[in-house]
């Protein structure tokens, strides 16, 4: 499209000051990838995306080309992607013209490759002092040259730092440890990390012992067993120096089951974040979850909480899903994602009301693989305000998504909605067709309750195929 209105911008062009011409061109290259809003997308397709704006940009006009050219901060994104028959040499002439065009720009090393990082980054050491960004996606385990290469960098000059070790050996054996590096870097590491203004770790951690984070903006710990309580309480410490902390991301972490029911108690701590806005919280076990909401002192942060079965374990005797009602009272949760399984739900009508009730500040209820029957949707139904003030306690909820879901009652869900400001309603499942034996069926566009639901809701989508859990739908690794 650029190139189409060439003749209409080349003359105007001339008379914009050049400076101004470079915000443009970063409004073009940049301003559809660096968005807060969540997007299936990959690290590979943010940084393709950004080299196709750069290089449409190029072919517009000479006055253009010789702009981005000779701008190295056009160039700053040093990009490495495996290709269908891409050669080691293709790879480090790629690599080679970045990195001469960046012309001693602060560069950011984007990394979702096979290769052995050896092969790529040993090079690239005497970059260490340039190194503003680095978002490595590897099925090696960076002990070696990415923490060389990090170590290479001076603090308060690598400002991001992303890392997701994609190999599931250990995994497969039922282990993943933090990793601890060697005791000669540690001290330089923890000096790096404390000026970091973002942190991303995924089946890979960094014992985050002795670091205060004076910068620290986002932070995500992802697919990682900590092992002791003792791990968690020092990540959680330094989440506790980090004063300017924004985004904080616990996805999917958990400890080792404990039977000790007193273990959060001992050494117990607070953290209070005044700056904090959005917090997004997956763990595995009871006592994980125990422990966050034991820690943290409720501002006016939003919550994101992900729950599944597994978060009544890790506890002697086992929890109930009573114990998490108090655990979750005054914290303002804005979403509650509720996993089931296929089997059997782990939470009837009465525990799910329960649970709803006890944090009245939900807008968003996501319900992944439930089997939704009457009792589900009266405890879902909000009861008229004029019954009394003891039953509207129930939240006003704005967005509801029920993917993989199994509905055996259609007026239930009508009730629900009719009770509700519901504005968005995201539908993807199966309905009990009583005239077959109450078999289940996939929900097709035609059924009554699909018309309903389109006629009353302003934003319905009947999804014909299967989103995922929440972990696959948030399983993308991002560039930003």
């Amino acid at each position: 499209m650029l190139s189409e209105i060439q003749n209409k911008v080349v003359s105007p062009v001339y008379t914009i000051p050049e400076d101004v011409l470079v915000e443009i061109f970063n409004w073009v290259i940049y301003g559809l990838t660096a968005d807060n809003e969540p997007k299936r997308t990959s690290i590979e397709h943010d940084v393709r995306a950004i080299y196709r704006q750069l290089y449409e940009l190029i072919g517009v006009c000479s006055s253009w080309r010789d702009t981005i050219i000779h701008r190295g901060s056009f160039w700053s994104i040093v990009p490495v992607f495996d290709e269908c028959g891409c050669s080691r040499q293709l790879l480090s002439t790629v690599m080679e013209r970045s990195l001469c065009r960046s012309d001693g720009a602060r560069i950011s090393f984007a990394i979702d490759s096979s290769l052995d990082p050896a092969t790529f980054l040993r090079p690239l050491l005497n970059y260490g002092s340039r190194i503003r960004a680095f978002n490595i996606k590897t099925p090696y385990r960076p002990l070696d040259t990415v923490s060389q290469l990090i170590a290479s960098s001076s603090p308060g000059t690598l400002s991001e730092l992303a890392i997701y070790f994609t190999d599931d050996w250990d995994l497969r054996r039922g282990i993943k440890r933090p990793i601890e590096l060697p005791f000669q870097q540690q001290e330089r590491f923890n000096q790096i990390l404390g000026f970091l203004c973002s942190l991303r770790l995924r089946n890979f951690y960094i014992d985050l012992h002795d670091v205060s984070f004076a910068r620290l903006v986002e932070l995500k710990v992802e697919e990682v067993i900590l092992g002791s309580p003792q791990m968690v309480r020092r990540l959680f410490r330094a989440i506790s120096s980090a004063s300017n902390l924004q985004y904080l991301g616990l996805n999917f972490i958990s400890s080792y089951s404990s039977s000790d029911v007193d273990t959060v108690e001992e050494d117990s701590f607070t953290i209070s974040l005044s700056n904090l806005r959005i917090v997004h919280l997956s763990v595995a076990w009871f006592n994980d979850f125990e422990m966050v909401f034991k820690s943290f002192v409720p501002r006016n942060e939003k919550w994101i909480i992900f729950l599944q079965d597994r978060c009544l374990f890790g506890a002697q005797p086992p929890p109930t899903p009573e114990q998490l009602v108090p655990l979750l009272q005054g914290f303002n949760i804005d979403t509650l994602i509720l996993e089931g399984r296929y089997n059997s739900d782990w939470l009837d009508g009465s525990e799910l009301s329960q649970l709803l009730r006890a944090v009245p500040s939900i807008k968003t209820l996501k319900l992944n693989s439930w089997s939704i029957n009457q009792q589900h949707w009266e405890a879902l139904t909000r009861a008229p305000s004029w019954i009394g003030a003891d039953t509207i306690t129930l939240p006003l909820l704005r967005d509801l998504y029920m993917y993989d879901a199994r509905i055996s009652d259609e007026n239930g869900i009508r009730a629900v909605v009719s009770s509700h400001n519901i504005q968005k309603l995201h539908l993807a499942g199966f309905l009990f067709d009583e005239d077959h034996d109450r078999k289940m069926r996939p929900i097709a566009d035609d059924d009554d309750i699909v018309v309903w639901l389109a006629s009353n809701i302003s934003d319905f989508q009947l999804i014909h195929h299967n989103p995922g859990s929440y972990k696959s739908i948030t399983a993308e690794w991002h560039l930003w």
